[in-house]
């Protein structure tokens, strides 16, 4: 029961996290990561139940001191790192460092509803022949009533949350300023950020973002003749519905993105080429890859567009 409980209780939380910052994930990843934190909880209360129950009380003094340290910091870092691991399988530390924050300020939100409604008086049950049964069925249907009025509120007021985060950052929350120089050749262009692009290339585990061919075009007809063809970098890939893939990609010799007058620049960006359209209307010709902003701004955006 206390597994099961647990594992209820840790998907709810990882799936808000992945509902709140948009992070794709599977309903197989969620129950790994939620089976992982529950088997520790069970671990720990059996430890904690020998440790109370244990005559000699062999963790006393500066050896309780030590387990409960060790026990603190396992449970509220490394256990909680590695649920966002498996649910996510977060690259770089400060999108993990994100994902932490909202799990923990999630999981202390529903502890106090639960704290809230625990603290409620319980109304004596009616006195029949039987009055013990009735008594026990009673804190039942209540355990049950109080569970369902945490669940409740939380879910809904969780939604609420999205629903008033997505709104509020509109719909050109994801959209960038991107420029990428070629040598001579300079390309601005909008880009989405996905935060489910997780490309990487193979040798040196650089960001891939990715634009549409057509912007490239010039660039490419200038650079990559038929005989420089095969110093194009090769991205394999997986998607929905292609289960195996090959991406064709660049490095820019220098890449910024801007944003609210915020700067990131890179040099030898790894750029894939998209043989189509990301949209019909041509809101954005790129997709940027999360990892592109994730770090410190390395500066101001110029009046320059």
């Amino acid at each position: 029961m206390l597994f099961l409980e647990n594992l209820m209780m840790d998907s709810f939380l990882l799936l808000f996290v992945s509902l709140f910052l948009r992070q794709t994930t599977t309903w197989l990843r969620i129950l790994a990561a939620s089976a992982a934190g529950s088997l520790y909880s069970c671990i720990y209360t059996i430890l904690t139940v020998w440790r109370a129950l244990s005559p000699s009380d062999s963790l006393s003094g500066i050896y309780g001191l030590i387990f409960n340290i060790a026990s603190s910091i396992i449970s509220y870092v490394l256990i909680c790192m590695l649920m966002i691991i498996l649910a996510f399988g977060i690259h770089n530390k400060h999108l993990l460092m994100k994902n932490l924050a909202v799990l923990y300020g999630t999981a202390v939100f529903c502890a106090g509803a639960f704290m809230l409604l625990e603290n409620l008086p319980v109304t004596e049950g009616i006195a029949v022949s039987g009055g013990e049964k009735a008594q026990d069925t009673h804190g039942l249907l209540f355990g049950w009533l109080k569970l369902f009025g945490v669940m409740i509120p939380v879910s809904a007021g969780g939604l609420w949350l999205i629903r008033a985060k997505n709104s509020h950052i509109g719909a050109n929350s994801g959209l960038y300023e991107l420029c990428l120089q070629f040598g001579e050749e300079t390309i601005h262009l909008k880009a989405l950020l996905d935060t489910g692009n997780r490309l990487y290339d193979p040798a040196g585990r650089n960001p891939v973002s990715i634009v549409e061919k057509d912007i490239l075009e010039k660039y490419l007809k200038h650079k990559y003749t038929q005989e420089e063809i095969r110093e194009l970098l090769v991205i394999p890939f997986h998607s929905v519905g292609c289960d195996h893939g090959i991406l064709f990609a660049v490095r820019a010799d220098r890449m910024t993105v801007c944003r609210d007058n915020k700067l990131w620049e890179y040099t030898k960006a790894v750029i894939g080429i998209y043989p189509g359209h990301f949209t019909g209307n041509g809101a954005y010709r790129a997709i940027l890859h999360p990892d592109m902003v994730s770090g410190q701004p390395t500066g101001t955006c110029g009046r320059e567009k």
